[in-house]
């Protein structure tokens, strides 16, 4: 190893999950291939189970060193406990069938009442939180990682946003503030993801008319791929952008968003066709396609949140907006009163 690498916890843990992932799909090739063949006296399936269960006991070994070290809460322990023991039964033979199932029914009926119980305690304080994704992150975060917490809570809010937007009868309020959906392509994603699945459907119907499992998993895609479109047009809606005297709020959607004092702001610049694109690392984009843009140049860094990736500090912001004379007015407006006051 070169000297100018450095061994630590985040390498060796890195390395840990690469090991777990592959072992993960050499589990699923030998449930696949050979579930039925015979190797080194046990059956493909079998041995999947085994590797499934090796990394299980990996993962807890690694979160119970996250719990001792104080850098992760306690109950992160309990999903992959409740998988691990179960499996563990499974590869014992020492429950018939009947007796798994029942034991995997029990441990999952009283997790889910383990997180309802946690969410009644908390409530008073979940009333007062603004966006309905912190909340379900708080939550998740203490059962999953971080990175996974973020996405799920996200993904569960747009599917909830879309089906209420179906529920309204397609109509939504106009909150303060400045838009940036409405020239951009994702106004039209809607029409066309129904469109695009009429047209798909009829040909999954023909295709795979005789086996329903298949059939269910497809419409559950589908139906999963509308409430997602819907949930994005929504949620970028009905989240504009503000700006107040102390307060700035930029938004994509759920996509990404910051939030700064407009003490911080440098220049406000509209983008020039002409002028060359910045690289993605120095530059934060919360744009939506074919929306005209500003760059927003600040004094310090500020955190950017984005769905798919960890928050990351920048201090130039790329920002769609429908009216960019009327944005760009706005913020140079309480830059100045900042200045004058």
């Amino acid at each position: 190893m070169d000297e100018g690498v450095k061994w630590n916890v985040s390498t060796t843990r890195r390395l840990v999950n690469i090991i777990c992932l592959a072992a993960l799909l050499l589990a699923f090739v030998a449930r696949l291939s050979f579930g039925q063949t015979n190797l080194a006296g046990l059956s493909g399936a079998r041995w999947a189970i085994f590797l499934v269960l090796a990394v299980c006991f990996v993962r807890l070994a690694m979160l119970l060193g996250e719990v001792l070290s104080s850098s992760a809460n306690w109950s992160r322990l309990l999903l992959p406990a409740i998988v691990g023991l179960e499996l563990l039964r499974v590869s014992s033979g020492a429950a018939s069938r009947l007796q798994q199932q029942i034991f995997l029914a029990s441990l999952e009926m009283a997790f889910v009442i383990g997180v309802v119980l946690f969410v009644a305690f908390r409530w008073k304080k979940y009333k007062s939180v603004e966006h309905l994704e912190d909340v379900f992150e708080d939550i998740f975060i203490r059962f999953l990682p971080p990175a996974l917490s973020r996405m799920a809570a996200r993904e569960l809010v747009l599917l909830w946003e879309g089906l209420r937007w179906c529920l309204r009868g397609f109509r939504l309020p106009a909150p303060p503030g400045f838009g940036y959906v409405e020239q951009s392509y994702i106004k039209m994603m809607p029409l066309l993801i129904v469109m695009g699945l009429l047209t798909e459907g009829v040909a999954y119907e023909i295709l795979v008319h005789k086996h329903p499992l298949v059939r269910m998993i497809v419409h559950i895609v589908e139906v999963w791929a509308v409430l997602w479109c819907f949930g994005l047009y929504a949620t970028m809606k009905r989240r504009p952008h503000q700006v107040g005297p102390e307060l700035v709020r930029l938004r994509c959607g759920l996509l990404s968003s910051c939030e700064f004092n407009p003490k911080l702001l440098l220049a406000v610049e509209p983008e020039s066709g002409d002028s060359p694109l910045p690289k993605k690392q120095d530059v934060a984009r919360i744009t939506a396609k074919g929306t005209p843009r500003l760059q927003l140049r600040l004094k310090e860094p500020i955190a950017v949140q984005r769905m798919f990736s960890q928050p990351k500090p920048f201090d130039r912001i790329l920002v769609s907006a429908d009216d960019p004379v009327a944005f760009r007015s706005a913020l140079l407006a309480v830059k100045q009163e900042i200045i004058t006051a």
